[in-house]
């Protein structure tokens, strides 16, 4: 079976990289091979140029002894015949035998006598290149004494050694690149048959399996033949043998579940229905009870205030009764006094001193009292009434600062007021005073351990730029976590679960100054540092109702 590579295929890729590896490496080794060769052929040239220099400089000096200078022009002759040799030239010590054969230096001056039997020198000739130049001394033994005769010069053209490498280099070549292109031969038939052809045939097994595909099915001939492979093309296609048995019997499983799948989507969507049903009613559940926690919580802070401005008003009017009686004594004993005649001048001014000691503390008394039910009352109709009015800010604070004394007397924590003492505020008077009310309550029972600390809260008012009213509520109590104070403003979070705490009180106040009073609120706080509730109202907020919105 022919199968075709794919230009993006395994098999072409493979194929890619090995002929790329083969070119590479036929480089590699014909870059080695000629570098060795011409390593090689160097030596060559030297060893033959010093064989010819040694075995005809000594025929030379003997024909420069005996003045034969045909002798001498036929040797030079023999040496520039080395393939390696571009010419030769023969001087006598006097100059008057100058013979030479072959291509020459262009600059040729009278060399001297060489100090050792043969030396090299390197030369740059214009029409030959790089030449060396090797010296030699023609010397003759006469009565036991070497007698030097003259000199000789032997020039070996760089580009002689590159002629004779040349054929080498050309078969050696040869024979690497035919030995690259048959192993790449082998190695391209052996992928395309034992990599190229099973791929091949295992994508179309695979396409086979695919959903909606069209093209031809596997031969029982390519299927024996992938079953019969040992190796891990042969495993993949059992793999995907079974997995096309896995995905038959899915399919019948999921022709089985589609017949009846109508009924449980409408038996599921019923659920849902009456879970969604359960869950509303549950939800309205949820609000009708966080609406009766909201007024609980209102009515349990008036129902403090009522309790604790009782109990203040009882002081002042149980002293004014105590002076009252004192005076009603004196009277009598002055009537009597009156009656008998026996009133004495110094009876009857003690009276009129005693009867004003008694009015005074009657008339503060009840002064105080009737300060404090003013305030109380004030206060009261504004947490059960809804209307808008305009109040002296700093003056109504104080004044349910007031109905507050009977709580924060026996605590020793002090509040303040400070700001302007003019600014007026149109606004719900009542939710106002339950937003300070929480605010101090708050403070007292987590800021101070329920007020036991000693510590010190501070109500700053002022008048911002953009015409709105800032209330700066701070305390120096004991401050509060980042991950509390993220969730203060949350219904029903508190850190005082199972001790008294409903998560109401700030929810309450955060619902008042956004929703009822239109404002904004934000905390800031660390431990150990305090507490800073940053309170914005506008100075004339909307005038419609707006009721308590439930989370």
């Amino acid at each position: 079976m022919n199968i075709s590579v794919q230009r993006n295929g395994l098999a072409y890729k493979l194929v890619v990289y090995a002929l790329s590896f083969f070119l590479l490496l036929t480089l590699i080794t014909a870059g080695a091979q000629y570098f060795m060769s011409e390593s090689l052929e160097q030596r060559n040239r030297e060893a033959s140029i010093l064989y010819t220099i040694e075995n005809f400089s000594p025929l030379v000096a003997d024909s420069l002894w005996n003045f034969e200078e045909s002798s001498v022009a036929a040797q030079a002759a023999a040496m520039a015949r080395n393939p390696y040799v571009s010419g030769v030239e023969i001087i006598d010590t006097t100059e008057s035998v100058r013979l030479s054969a072959g291509e020459l230096l262009v600059d040729r001056g009278t060399p001297d006598a060489p100090a050792n039997a043969i030396e090299r020198y390197d030369h740059i000739d214009p029409a030959l290149g790089a030449v060396r130049e090797y010296r030699f001394a023609l010397v003759r033994e006469v009565r036991g004494e070497q007698l030097l005769l003259g000199v000789g010069r032997l020039y070996s053209a760089e580009r002689l050694v590159a002629e004779q490498l040349r054929p080498v280099v050309r078969v050696t070549l040869g024979i690497v690149v035919m030995s690259a292109l048959i192993f790449a031969l082998a190695v391209v038939i052996g992928i395309m048959h034992f990599i190229a052809r099973p791929l091949g045939l295992l994508a179309k097994a695979v396409n086979a399996i695919s959903p909606g595909y069209r093209g031809p099915a596997m031969t029982g001939e390519e299927v024996a033949d992938l079953g019969r492979r040992r190796d891990e093309l042969g495993t993949a296609f059992q793999a995907l043998q079974e997995m096309q048995i896995g995905l038959a019997e899915r399919d019948r499983e999921i022709l089985q579940h589609q017949s009846n799948l109508e009924e449980m989507v409408e038996e599921r969507t019923r659920d849902l229905q009456q879970a969604n049903d359960a869950l509303a009613e549950t939800i309205d559940k949820l609000k009708l009870a966080q609406d009766d926690l909201v007024e609980a919580e209102k009515m349990a802070s008036l129902g403090g205030l009522v309790s604790g401005v009782a109990h203040e008003v009882n002081t002042p009017l149980g002293v004014s009764v105590t002076a009252a009686s004192h005076l009603d004594d004196e009277v009598r004993t002055m009537r009597q006094a009156v009656a008998s005649g026996a009133l004495t001048k110094t009876q009857f001014d003690a009276f009129l001193g005693s009867a004003g000691e008694s009015c005074d503390i009657i008339l503060g008394n009840l002064r105080r009292a009737a300060q404090l039910i003013s305030s109380f009352k004030q206060v009261a109709v504004d947490q059960s009434s809804e209307e808008q009015r305009e109040i002296l800010l700093r003056s109504y604070i104080e004044d349910v600062l007031r109905s507050l004394l009977p709580r924060l007397k026996h605590t020793a924590v002090t509040v303040e007021v400070t700001g302007d003492d003019t600014l007026q505020l149109l606004t719900y008077p009542g939710a106002l005073a339950q937003i300070v009310t929480n605010l101090v309550m708050n403070a007292i029972i987590h800021g101070f351990a329920e007020g036991k600390e000693s510590g010190r809260i501070v109500i700053d008012i002022e008048l911002e730029r953009d015409q709105s009213v800032s209330i700066l509520f701070s305390d120096d109590g004991a401050g509060m976590k980042d991950s509390v104070r993220q969730r203060i403003f949350e219904p029903f979070f508190t850190t005082r679960r199972g001790q008294g705490g409903s998560g109401l009180g700030l929810n309450i106040v955060y619902n008042l100054v956004v929703q009822r009073l239109r404002g904004k609120i934000r905390c800031e706080s660390a431990i150990g540092k305090g507490t800073q509730f940053h309170i914005s109202l506008p100075q004339t907020p909307q005038a419609e109702e707006i009721t308590m919105p439930t989370v």
